[in-house]
């Protein structure tokens, strides 16, 4: 938790024990840097992780930095890796600093709440991906590929509707994309949705939506909603 001032701007919140080493070699030559770091019982915004390694080296050139990051999920029944990032960092060059690629299998949805906070709430199900691409800086990287969501399910704050979900979203930079995207309601309604959501580092979004529904529950407020 000794770092959530420094992750506060970026919606996250920390709780965990950090072991192993960070190793620096040849300080006054040719610097290399090695983090075997683990941290066990991690938390990231209230939702509990488990176990995760960060393991980052330079120890083939100074100018790049080999990057593994991973978590581990353990139940009695079986372990579960929900995130993985690898692949490298240049944080010498002027741009491109970032060939990274994001793996996921399961990962628990509601650690987005904070970044969805202004248009929804409630938010439940997991995560998957393949091979997302992260390239580019680090202030405005450049994320592609595509996410699959499994029994995810929110509530649209302005709609005060709760709907569920299991299809696949299309991510090009601050762009989300919806082809064909089916949404449900509580009475299991369908509607069908296409179209774009964008943002600028999940602040500002813009809904750019066309919707094709029968029966579903649109709007569900009342006086005292505010609305």
């Amino acid at each position: 938790t000794s770092f959530n001032p420094l992750l506060q701007k970026a919606g996250l919140s920390l709780q965990g024990t950090l072991n192993k080493d960070i190793v620096f070699r040849n300080l006054m030559k040719n610097p290399t840097f090695t983090s075997n770091l683990e941290a066990d019982d991690l938390t990231i915004n209230d939702v509990y992780i488990g176990q995760a390694w960060f393991n980052v080296d330079n120890a083939i050139s100074s100018d790049v930095f080999n990057t593994n990051i991973k978590f581990l999920y353990k139940t009695d029944k079986q372990e579960t890796v929900p995130l993985q990032v690898v692949g490298k960092i240049y944080p010498y060059q002027e741009k491109d600093k970032l060939d990274l690629t994001l793996k996921m299998k399961d990962f628990n949805l509601s650690i987005l709440k904070t970044y969805l906070a202004s248009i929804a709430s409630d938010i439940g199900g997991t995560l998957s991906c393949d091979n997302i691409k992260i390239t580019g800086d680090f202030k405005n990287p450049d994320i592609v590929g595509v996410l699959h969501s499994h029994n995810a399910s929110m509530k649209i704050n302005l709609l005060n509707t709760k709907y569920y979900f299991t299809d696949n979203i299309y991510i090009n930079n601050n762009n989300f994309s919806l082809k064909n995207f089916i949404l449900k309601d509580a009475q299991n309604n369908k509607i069908t949705v296409n179209g774009n959501i964008s943002h600028h580092n999940f602040q500002n979004f813009d809904i750019n939506l066309k919707a094709i529904a029968d029966k579903i529950k649109i709007l569900d407020t009342k006086s005292d909603n505010g609305q």
